[in-house]
């Protein structure tokens, strides 16, 4: 019974060492892989931020802002006159 436990220990010990390394290097790739990912991904999130900023500022906020600058020059002219 203890040959057999041996020699099951002893196959056991020869796929840990033939398997383990590669599968830690793979997982040590895939770790690089994922923060290189969460980085892209973090950055891309800022310069989407960024446009989507710029455009709610020229698309939105400067025509109101335009309009109100042409209302507050009328009426100055309006009241100027009158």
């Amino acid at each position: 019974m203890d040959e057999i436990i041996d020699s099951f220990d002893s196959q056991l010990l020869e796929i840990y060492e033939k398997n383990v390394p590669e599968n830690e290097h793979i997982a040590v790739d895939d770790l690089d892989k994922k923060k290189k990912n969460k980085k892209c991904k973090a950055v891309n999130m800022k310069f989407k931020l960024i446009g989507f900023s710029i455009f709610v500022g020229l698309i939105i906020i400067m025509p109101f802002l335009i309009i109100m600058v042409f209302i507050y020059i009328y009426l100055n002219l309006l009241f100027l006159f009158f």
